[in-house]
Parts: C-alpha cells; sequence; structure tokens
C-alpha cells in the first residue's frame, strides 16, 4: 500500500535510509535485503475491505451547536517496530455513526458515514490523524460535508473541522467551525498487522 510505504519512510528518517522493494510473501519474514537486514511481518493484511479489527468510538463536537455522536466501523491498523524504540502505529478507519444536536429548542438527529487516517510515531512529534464525514440532518433535511485534521494518541483524536453545508442554506449552518474530542476503542486489536525491523550480523 503507498499509504503504508510513505510513513515507513517518514518513521525511518530518524534511523536510517531503508525503502521497500519486494512484496511480502509470507507471514514471518518479508523484504530482504542484501545487507541482512529484513521486516518480519505477523498478522500480515488480507482484506482491503473488512480490514483487521472493530471500531467503537463517542465525541464531542465543540461548534455553533454542541454535537454528540458515537460511531462503528471498522479498522486497518498496523504496528511498525524499528531499532532504538522508534516506530509507529498507521490506522484507517471507516464506517457510520449517529450524532445529536441541540439547535435553539429542537433536536437534531442525525446519520453520518466517515474515513479516518490516524499516524502516531513512537516518539509522538509529527502524530496527526485526519478524518472526513459525511453527515445527514434527518431533522432539517440538511446535508453536510466535514473535513478534519489535527492530532491522536490513536485512543484520543483532537481535530478541528469544518462543517460545509450542501443544501437548504436558508435554514443555516447547524455547526461551522468546530473542534471535536473523540474517544476510541479497538476491538481485537492484537489481529493489528506487525512489522519488526531485523538486522542480522553478516557471517
Amino acid at each position: 500500500m503507498v499509504t503504508v510505504r510513505f510513513y515507513t519512510l517518514l518513521t525511518l528518517l530518524f534511523v536510517f535510509t531503508c525503502d521497500f522493494t519486494h512484496a511480502q510473501t509470507d507471514s514471518t519474514v518479508s523484504s530482504p535485503r542484501r545487507d541482512t537486514s529484513y521486516y518480519r511481518v505477523t498478522n500480515p493484511y488480507k482484506n482491503g475491505i473488512w480490514g483487521n479489527s472493530t471500531y467503537f468510538a463517542a465525541g464531542v463536537n465543540f461548534a455553533r451547536n454542541k454535537e454528540f455522536d458515537i460511531n462503528i466501523g471498522r479498522t486497518y491498523g498496523l504496528g511498525s517496530y524499528a531499532p532504538r524504540g522508534l516506530g509507529y502505529y498507521l490506522v484507517q478507519s471507516w464506517g457510520a455513526g449517529y450524532s445529536i444536536t441541540r439547535a435553539g429548542d429542537k433536536n437534531h438527529h442525525a446519520l453520518k458515514a466517515f474515513y479516518e487516517n490516524d499516524f502516531f510515531p513512537f516518539v509522538i512529534i509529527f502524530n496527526f490523524g485526519m478524518r472526513g464525514e459525511y453527515l445527514y440532518d434527518l431533522t432539517s433535511k440538511q446535508h453536510y460535508l466535514r473535513p478534519g485534521v489535527g492530532m491522536t494518541l490513536v485512543h484520543l483524536d483532537l481535530l478541528y473541522n469544518y462543517s460545509f453545508l450542501l443544501n437548504n442554506k436558508e435554514a443555516g449552518n447547524l455547526y461551522r467551525h468546530g473542534l471535536v474530542l473523540r474517544l476510541k476503542y479497538f476491538h481485537s486489536k492484537k489481529n493489528w498487522e506487525r512489522r519488526e525491523f531485523v538486522r542480522e550480523p553478516r557471517l
């Protein structure tokens, strides 16, 4: 995956230059190198649609009107481990959610679909999270697109977002700028793909 290669190269700038030129062949060893360095892979990723764990989340969006949501979906998780305690988590999640917003004297109920991409290096700096949402307000029949970006601690996100109202603009945008705090849980996290860099002495 191009995204996995990009994040791998970004992290390994801290320790050495490394490239991925060989395809993964089994669940034990992949990408052998001439200098006797390679990645040992366990729990290899097999299904691009289903992922390798289940995603649960709840959050609050501090916007023009405060919004509370719950989410469920699937996740592809990868842990990459490099020398000297370095490495990263790459977490990609997608799914659906429900939210409720109190605006004036009315509760607005909404359904949403989301995709998010989180990168968390073990050195903590350069960590970031991105999330995109489509939201349909069942009460006002409004449609929103909401991109967001910020920081992640894997199980906790803090993202800035902006909600773009796509229709029924005379009713007004309920959200506009927002700051969301989201708590996440990954069921079966033990199934995440694991890559360990191994360097063996030459004989």
